[in-house]
């Protein structure tokens, strides 16, 4: 059976062939909003998780990384573009993974850590056509990418963090960045978003 990170390679490889050139002119941006619906409108600084220990990022990784799983799962039920679904499953696939991996180092290494309150980055896609539940998804998993890539970044600062606790955020990084990469060329492809009423202004 083929996995889903292939079938999402598969999709992404002939799908940016016709965004490769648009994704080249948004590549030095990452606050990307789509008209009417943008990044989720929390307060940067509450929604960002501070890591300055290895306990941050491995606690704050779980419910960072659990949203995202969720909200993928939406997209699989409403979405209507098959690359946006593949991608989903990627997510899901490999997000689910890692929390079980962060869950066992959280259990093994802080069994008496508390989690701090967790602020939601991603809107809620209750209500939206499938065309915006697609838009939505991706202006807001950028956003969120971008923060777990930021809490991987702290966590490679700092001294003393286990080998296994290093690998995960390398591989956050990379794979978050090609994601981010891909998402930016999706929206520069689509456009703005169809008004209400059904035209294009």
């Amino acid at each position: 059976m083929t996995s889903a990170p292939s079938i999402f390679k598969d999709l992404v490889g002939r799908s940016l062939l016709a965004a490769a050139v648009a994704t080249a002119l948004v590549a030095t941006s990452i606050a990307i909003d789509l008209p009417g619906r943008g990044a989720a409108q929390v307060d940067p600084m509450a929604a960002h998780v501070q890591v300055s220990s290895e306990s941050d990022f491995v606690i704050g990784m779980i419910p960072h990384h659990q949203e995202a799983v969720d909200v993928a799962r939406v997209v699989l039920e409403r979405g209507e573009r098959a690359e946006v679904r593949a991608l989903a499953e990627a997510i899901i696939a490999s997000q689910a993974d890692e929390i079980a991996e962060l869950e066992a180092w959280r259990a093994a290494w802080y069994p008496t850590a508390t989690s701090p309150a967790y602020v939601p980055m991603m809107q809620s896609l209750d209500g939206l056509d499938p065309d915006m539940v697609d838009r939505t998804f991706a202006s807001d998993m950028i956003h969120h990418h971008a923060m777990a890539i930021g809490m991987a970044e702290a966590v490679l600062a700092l001294d003393g963090v286990r080998p296994e606790v290093a690998d995960l955020a390398r591989d956050v990084i990379r794979v978050q960045t090609e994601e981010i990469g891909t998402l930016r060329g999706w929206i520069a492809v689509w456009g703005a978003a169809p008004h209400p009423t059904g035209g294009d202004h």
